[in-house]
């Protein structure tokens, strides 16, 4: 089977161990990083594999290249991280050419499982992963077990090229003092040793580890299907054309991130930008990164009538959503029997204002029945605006009723 290598020119990482996925393995350098020249030779990592068909590689770097990430990282690192710039007097190796071994077990004494036919050739510029992909070469791990793997210089030509070291910076106690000592760290990866010159490296000793990264080649990849019925409540976004819906999925219909110019989805002949609030929707799709559900099927039922609100002219009023007029206000019967807690009270005064079953009399409002007692004294008629009213009667929780009122 023809070997497949791969470079994977990737800037470093700023960040510490970290996993991308269950079943990688990512032990990138942090900024700034330490590390070793080519001349210490032999250079290589153990690791606890996670997965069998992997892409195995460590972080490398000409010098010059890396001088000038520095320089871009000090630039904003804050407070000032000032860094030396590249002397260029300094003649980086124009290629390095590297050779792999991947041993089974921990060290170089276990079985040989993979040597690289040819060497791994790197140019400047350079900053980042030397890899080998071991599925493509038919070697494959056994999730569980140790392995280590090893790079030496094939030509003994990289001047100025370095590998880089990971370590934990989390105070230890040194166990010479039983202080806690800042400067005794341990390597940023727990599953594997260091080694350098062929050499195991104590990983407490501030060496570390080899900054290195392991990668599953056929990762599983969870279910992300979605699918629901819910009304719509919007049909809006910027960057990707989705509805969101009442059930808080946002439901694409636009399968590629883009403006309003790319393919997008239309079913039941529904098309794009006809889709309105209270349109009903059952679909299934799957998740994208972006937690979008991207629907492989859509069905879009008619949207939900919903009637206007009217406006009442008064004196009508909104009553089951029809303007209607309102049931008038039933009258309260006056009687001349005066009730008990009644106080009797009397007044005259011009009247101000005439109802149908009650007169104002001056400020008092005074009510009277078919039993009140009616003495007109020559006014023909009802009651009239003007008219100078004397009543008697009683009071009772506010309300007046007469049982006499006399017009003089």
């Amino acid at each position: 089977m023809k070997i497949k290598l791969i470079i994977l020119a990737a800037m470093l990482a700023l960040s510490a161990t970290a996993q991308a996925g269950t079943t990688d393995i990512l032990n990138p350098p942090p900024m700034p990083a330490g590390g070793w020249g080519l001349a210490h030779n032999n250079i290589g990592q153990s690791f606890n594999a996670l997965a069998s068909d992997v892409t195995i590689g460590v972080y490398v770097a000409d010098q010059e290249t890396y001088s000038q990430a520095l320089q871009t990282w000090a630039a904003t690192c804050a407070p000032a991280c000032g860094v030396s710039a590249w002397n260029p007097a300094l003649v980086v190796s124009p290629t390095v050419a590297l050779n792999v071994t991947v041993y089974e077990g921990e060290g170089l004494g276990g079985k040989i499982l993979y040597t690289s036919p040819t060497p791994l050739t790197l140019t400047k510029p350079f900053n980042g992963v030397a890899s080998v992909n071991l599925g493509a070469a038919g070697v494959f791990l056994t999730p569980g077990n140790q392995y280590t793997v090893i790079y030496n210089e094939a030509t003994g030509t990289g001047t100025y090229w370095q590998f880089f070291s990971t370590i934990d910076r989390t105070p230890l106690i040194n166990p010479v003092t039983g202080q806690i000592d800042p400067n005794y760290n341990h390597g940023a990866y727990y599953g594997g040793w260091a080694y350098i010159q062929g050499v195991q490296q104590n990983p407490d000793s501030n060496i570390g580890d080899i900054a290195f990264q392991v990668i599953d080649n056929n990762p599983v990849v969870a279910s992300t299907a979605c699918q629901g019925t819910s009304a719509i409540a919007s049909s809006t976004a910027v960057s990707k054309l989705f509805m969101t819906l009442a059930n808080g999925q946002k439901l694409a219909y636009s399968n590629v991130y883009g403006s309003q110019g790319t393919t997008k989805f239309t079913f039941n002949g529904v098309p794009v930008g006809s889709f309105a609030v209270g349109n009903v929707v059952t679909y299934v799709g799957v998740l994208d990164a972006s937690t979008i559900c991207v629907p492989s099927a859509i069905t879009v039922n008619a949207p939900v009538v919903v009637p206007p609100v009217p406006t009442c002219v008064s004196p009508q009023v909104l009553q089951g959503g029809l303007c209607v007029n309102p049931a008038p206000t039933p009258t309260p019967v006056a009687s001349c029997v005066v009730p008990a807690g009644a106080t009797k009270v009397q007044g005259k005064a011009k009247i101000t204002a005439v109802g149908p079953n009650s007169i104002t009399v001056g400020k008092a409002v005074v009510y009277f029945a078919d039993c009140t007692v009616r003495q007109m004294n020559g006014y023909a008629g009802s009651f009239a605006i003007g008219q100078v009213a004397e009543y008697n009667g009683f009071k009772l929780k506010g309300r007046i009723t007469a049982t006499k009122i006399t017009i003089n």
